[in-house]
């Protein structure tokens, strides 16, 4: 195993994060944000009913995202590394049809072949979710042609040893998170529905894991004092960027307990009408008024009253406009804060939201609600759906009449 520590997963200045090293690091993420966010584990808790816990089978799909980094095409893109590798005696051999292979590829083309450490350990209908998630881990999917085309390719060119090294880190991961073999007996409810949202779990979870802030480069570190540090360094990032932060208020699900209305409108006090078993379930509620009518407050109690049916009030609000989604913006800030008694930030979620957030007058609000490194973490635009409460507009004019 020690020589599998010479691989490289992420390079840095004072050298590079071992390939294993992340993986571990992704799985460990995923471990803690089962633990730690409900709606992430009553989600996957439905993918594979009937499995007592099924942390430890998630975390190690996750980490088996980077897989295909263990290989001569990945190893050898950056030059110094390939010389440190060579150094060290790892063959590259020809590998003349690797180079243009993205590591997702290699990662799914090596479940593709034949007697694989993964299909043996998860069985035929596990090890095709992990396929899917490996292959769509950076965004898009593999076309089955291309996957194959690699498998051919890997079988020519590719000097054994990193065919080897994929083995032996697939066989130190399933032990590493507990499993055994009666694993391979779980059948996910749907392969679909599986692969798709663990594909989405694994991109969260490898975007918390290749934040250098919380998980700097060790290159020099044994693997067993590694499978300890890294746990502690997933604590701390869920922890930091605030997934492990409560969401769910207990204020009450009666309007005018909620906003403390003493004569609510009609409209408002039909939201406590609806029956709670439509709430349970998806569902599409329409509300028609003039101005002045309370809609806003009607549907910020009907979103809570959901909440506190599925446990977590997280909810986006959409409007048409930046404009008008930066008053409601402040709006839904003082909401969180007075009503729901929640201390979570709110994302602002549009082209100029940077700015706007910047103008916006937030008075009486306290400044930890959101702190700067849950700011900073979700200020991209692909990670601002990601955090629990959000106000969205498109980023251009509407071709639809307001």
């Amino acid at each position: 195993m020690d020589n599998l520590l010479d691989l490289w997963g992420k390079t840095a200045p004072q050298g590079y994060h071992p390939a294993v090293f992340h993986m571990m690091d992704a799985g460990n993420v995923a471990l803690v944000m089962l633990e730690a966010n409900t709606q992430w584990r009553s989600a996957i808790d439905t993918l594979f009913q009937g499995m007592r816990d099924s942390a430890g089978l998630v975390a190690y799909i996750v980490a088996l995202h980077d897989l295909g980094k263990i290989s001569a095409a990945f190893q050898g893109q950056v030059d110094d590394q390939k010389e440190r590798l060579k150094a060290l005696g790892w063959d590259f051999g020809g590998w003349r049809m690797l180079y243009n292979k993205p590591h997702p590829i290699i990662g799914q083309a090596t479940l593709a072949s034949e007697e694989n450490s993964v299909s043996l350990h998860l069985g035929t209908h596990l090890s095709e979710v992990v396929s899917e998630v490996i292959g769509g881990h950076h965004g898009t999917w593999q076309p089955k042609s291309a996957v194959q085309t690699a498998v051919d390719d890997l079988e020519l060119d590719e000097p054994l040893c990193f065919a080897t090294a994929r083995q032996q880190v697939t066989d130190f991961l399933f032990a590493y998170y507990g499993l055994d073999d009666k694993v391979a007996l779980v059948q996910p409810a749907n392969i679909s529905t599986t692969s798709m949202l663990l594909t989405g779990f694994s991109i969260l979870c490898d975007w918390i894991a290749s934040d250098t802030r919380f998980f700097p480069a060790s290159p020099s570190t044994p693997l067993e004092h590694y499978a300890e540090r890294s746990r502690s360094r997933a604590n701390k990032a869920v922890e930091t960027l605030g997934f492990s932060q409560p969401n769910l208020s207990g204020a009450p699900s009666k309007f005018s307990a909620l906003f403390g209305f003493s004569e609510p409108r009609p409209l408002q006090l039909a939201i406590d009408a609806i029956p709670a078993a439509l709430l349970e379930q998806p569902s599409l509620t329409i509300i028609e008024a003039p101005t002045g009518e309370g809609k806003t407050e009607a549907a910020l109690a009907l979103a809570h009253r959901i909440g506190l049916l599925r446990g977590s009030d997280a909810f986006y609000y959409a409007l048409p406009t930046m404009a008008t989604s930066n008053q409601m913006y402040a709006r839904v800030s003082q909401y969180l804060k007075n009503e729901l008694d929640l201390q979570m930030g709110v994302r602002l979620v549009h082209g100029q939201a940077a700015l706007a957030q910047d103008l916006i007058d937030l008075t009486g609000l306290e400044t930890h609600c959101e702190s700067a490194d849950i700011a900073q973490w979700f200020a991209p635009r692909k990670r601002a759906l990601l955090a629990p409460f959000g106000v969205w507009a498109p980023s251009i004019k509407p071709s639809w009449p307001l």
